[in-house]
């Protein structure tokens, strides 16, 4: 059973980035199993890391696309993008140091993201890329 599933209120406009958010929730949805599994610790570097590659490949992209339309929201996007890249850089100092309470951070901080940065944030720019 997934933990979050995509639907089309979810879309901002641009399949390309509707399908880089698919993979965010694809990610969560990962780790929730491997935690309801029991294997949540054993996962939690990978998934990391897979973590750390999307957002520096998404956040490229969608930063690029905005300020081509010349979206006036492209300096609280690339903070927030900063910001999380930064968590994601915390998460992975506490990894190392064997956090046996990652996964559940993790995940709290992940779904926290996708309600309220893709739900809400991202949303903002829709009407811009159409």
């Amino acid at each position: 059973m997934a933990f979050f599933e995509w639907n089309d209120s979810m879309s901002v406009g641009d399949p390309e980035f509707d399908d880089h958010h698919k993979k965010l929730i694809m990610y969560i949805n990962q780790l929730f199993d491997a935690m309801h599994e029991g294997k949540g610790k054993n996962m939690i570097g990978d998934i990391l890391k897979n973590l750390y590659d999307y957002t520096v490949f998404h956040f490229s992209k969608e930063e690029e696309k905005l300020a081509k339309v010349n979206y006036p929201g492209l300096q609280e996007q690339k903070k927030a993008h900063a910001n999380f890249v930064e968590k994601l850089h915390d998460f992975y100092e506490r990894y190392n140091k064997n956090d046996l309470f990652i996964s559940v951070d993790v995940l709290d901080f992940l779904s926290s993201w996708l309600k309220n940065h893709i739900l809400k944030t991202d949303m903002a720019y829709k009407n811009y890329l159409n």
